[in-house]
């Protein structure tokens, strides 16, 4: 299996290569709907497999009810406990995702917000007739982030009185050199405009300093861009500052209060301009550090422990890295879209991002689904994250050839077969749930009619 895939993503890094120098991506849509075709037909082939096995489940419940529930009357103690403790982690584990659903929501209502905003600044832009520049500037950042110009003002009262001030202390001062070197004046009554010099000399400092921080700030608005976070060590290599230096200017600027919703990261790597950026950072990190406690406990798991408590923590553990992972791409994605103006290209690319959110969903609530995404996993999500990014890159070309517009459209074709594999992907979930569900129903009525507690029997015992 492992040397199908191997051979699988060469193929798609070799076609996607070939595309990409030859504007050409025929070829990579045959390869796409030839390996979707492919999954969903293994898709069907496990739900055949699946729907065996709970046949086979509904008829091994039928023969051995009985040495079943005579086993567990010998062990009623020890099934109990069981029963208690997977009852906690479910428990626990349905807290887990109200919380993570109640948050996601949250910054769902933030993200659209401020694409409403970026769209109607790029709308506003376009009509202008002012060409689409592909880096923020200071002035549109400050429409989108809250920024305070902290020191504007008094940096600027600072320089004009310094200068004045410094103006007349000076002409005084030298008056008062002149007069003790051409006559018995004493040196004494240059002392005070001397001091008065040096008083507005630091006046001037300061408001040049006061300006010099406000065009910095403005600076790292700029190479944050419309992504709102930015890497210290770029900031410093982009600015010709030490990282120290950043450092310590940026933590500055937020006790001043110069960016209110402004964050720095524990280990201070990273610079976000908002609330949203920092949440999406902090639930990252959370589920990071619970993907690495997890290992940890799994490494230090007796060896006493039964093998289903382990392949449970091993299940456990490719979830959360799952869900971790695909909330990384759905961020990039997002990122991606807020680059590229076309809205034919940006509705395809939301409902790709709902579509995504939603089979997501699915899986953290039926962890029994994982199976189906490997490819999803290995081969769509990656394949497709290329083809947004090589037309976000196009997107930028001021004046496309034909050869650009030509490759446009084959990646619009490209990403409406990739949605409707995603739907059909959704589709076989909720599907193989249903009959599970049957399924279920059909094992219960099996057992309530062994036990004498259907209504047919209730029926015949009345007659």
């Amino acid at each position: 299996m492992s040397e199908v895939q191997n051979h699988l993503g060469e193929k798609f890094k070799e076609t996607i290569a070939e595309a990409m120098k030859t504007g050409d991506f025929r070829a990579l849509n045959t390869l796409v709907t030839d390996t979707v075709t492919d999954a969903l037909r293994e898709a069907d082939f496990q739900a055949n497999l699946s729907r065996e096995a709970t046949e086979k489940k509904v008829w091994n419940s039928q023969r051995n009810w009985q040495d079943k529930k005579r086993e567990e009357e010998k062990s009623i103690e020890q099934i109990q406990t069981e029963r208690e403790e997977r009852e906690r982690q479910r428990e626990e584990h349905r807290r887990q995702n109200e919380e993570w659903h109640r948050q996601r929501i949250e910054r769902e209502k933030q993200w659209e917000e401020q694409r409403k905003a970026q769209a109607a600044q790029n709308r506003a832009r376009n009509q202008a007739g002012v060409g689409t520049p592909r880096q923020a500037t200071a002035s549109e950042m400050t429409s989108l982030v809250k920024m305070e110009k902290k020191g504007s003002v008094s940096g600027t009262l600072c320089t004009v009185f310094g200068g004045i001030g410094l103006g007349f202390s000076g002409l005084g001062l030298l008056v008062q050199l002149l007069l003790a070197a051409f006559s018995a004046a004493s040196l004494s009554a240059a002392i005070l405009p001397g001091v008065l010099s040096l008083v507005f000399l630091e006046m001037i400092s300061y408001g040049n300093g006061q300006r010099r921080r406000l065009q910095r700030a403005e600076k790292y608005l700029e190479l944050c861009g419309t992504k709102m976070y930015g890497v210290i060590t770029e900031m410093a290599r982009y600015t010709g500052k030490s990282v120290r230096y950043v450092k310590k200017d940026l933590r500055k600027m937020l006790k001043a209060g110069m960016f209110p919703n402004g964050h720095l990261d524990d280990k201070e790597t990273c610079f976000m301009l908002n609330d949203v950026i920092y949440h999406q950072y902090l639930e990252t990190e959370k589920a990071y550090l619970e993907q690495k406690n997890l290992e940890e406990q799994a490494k230090q798991m007796p060896d006493t422990g039964t093998a289903q408590d382990a392949a449970q923590t091993e299940r456990e553990q490719e979830l959360h890295s799952m869900v971790a992972e695909g909330m990384e791409c759905i961020r990039h994605l997002r990122d991606l879209n807020d680059r590229i103006e076309e809205e034919a290209i940006s509705e395809k690319l939301y409902r790709l991002e709902n579509l995504l959110k939603e089979i997501f969903d699915r899986v953290q609530e039926h962890p029994e689904q994982m199976h189906r995404m490997h490819k999803l996993m290995d081969y769509y999500l990656p394949t497709t994250l290329k083809l947004v990014e090589q037309y976000a890159e196009f997107d930028e070309v001021s004046s496309p050839g034909e050869d650009i517009l030509d490759a446009k459209k084959e990646i619009g074709k490209t990403l409406d077969m990739i949605n409707q594999a995603f739907v059909t992907l959704l589709n076989n979930l909720f599907q193989d749930a249903a009959f599970d569900a049957a399924a279920d129903a059909q094992v219960l009525q099996t057992m309530l009619a062994k036990e004498g507690l259907t209504e047919s029997d209730f029926v015949m015992e009345k007659q």
